[in-house]
């Protein structure tokens, strides 16, 4: 369904808007994850955090954040398209609809994240790679806590942290259906590494103080003596 902006007198376009992007999006696919990171995508997905834009605004919004950072070098519409399309291919961003220019026939094209929210899936921690996560785990724990030596059951911390981050999607899941816009953006605001550490900060504490069950299920695993575990 196309949804139309209103022209205002200091206008001379309208945007039609026919793309509505979901709120949050779990991904998996280890290449779409590196490109989450890439400095170059990045500010062009930040640039897209509010509004469809044109390729032009994008560029100018990029090279604003660009000019902030060491790292990137301010880039020219001719590469944002690059960019855009490869982030197309990611299923990252996707054409929205287009910008309709008063009294001409000529338009544009607007651009539009395909999520709010984008969060990485997370690890299989029945897996070899789990298994090698909680070993880690366990050893800086048990240094942490002093738990005399014993040797906590790896099994059974693998379970907890599957039954936790079980838990993480269905609560994201949740905030996706039910959350105010005005949460959803403050919770979309700023990096991606950011908002993924920001949004497993506030899961953690959130269900400690919900459910503090779970912290000492934890503990029960980090101290129980298995030696054949």
């Amino acid at each position: 369904m196309s949804e139309s902006e209103p022209i205002s007198q200091e206008k001379n376009y309208t945007d039609v808007v026919d793309y509505t992007p979901a709120v949050l999006k779990v991904i998996s696919d280890e290449k779409t994850l590196k490109a989450l990171l890439d400095a170059n995508y990045e500010k062009i997905l930040l640039s897209l955090r509010n509004k469809p834009m044109t390729v032009q605004e994008i560029t100018t919004e990029f090279n604003k954040l660009a000019e902030k950072c060491v790292i990137t070098e301010p880039k020219t519409d001719k590469t944002i398209y690059r960019y855009l399309k490869t982030l197309e291919e990611f299923e990252l961003v996707a054409p929205a609809g287009q910008r309709v220019m008063i009294g001409k026939t000529a338009t544009e094209k607007l651009y539009m994240r395909t999520a709010r929210i984008f969060q990485r899936k997370e690890i299989d921690w029945m897996s070899e790679r789990g298994e090698e996560w909680v070993k880690r785990f366990t050893l800086l724990m048990g240094y942490m806590i002093d738990n005399d030596g014993q040797k906590p059951s790896i099994r059974c911390i693998q379970e907890f942290f599957k039954k936790l981050s079980e838990a993480k999607i269905v609560a994201l899941e949740r905030l996706a259906q039910s959350a105010s816009d005005i949460i959803v953006k403050q919770i979309a605001e700023g990096e991606w590494e950011e908002l993924v550490a920001f949004i497993d900060w506030v899961f953690l504490f959130g269900s400690s103080m919900k459910q503090p069950e779970l912290l000492e299920e934890l503990g029960v695993c980090l101290n129980k003596n298995t030696p054949g575990d």
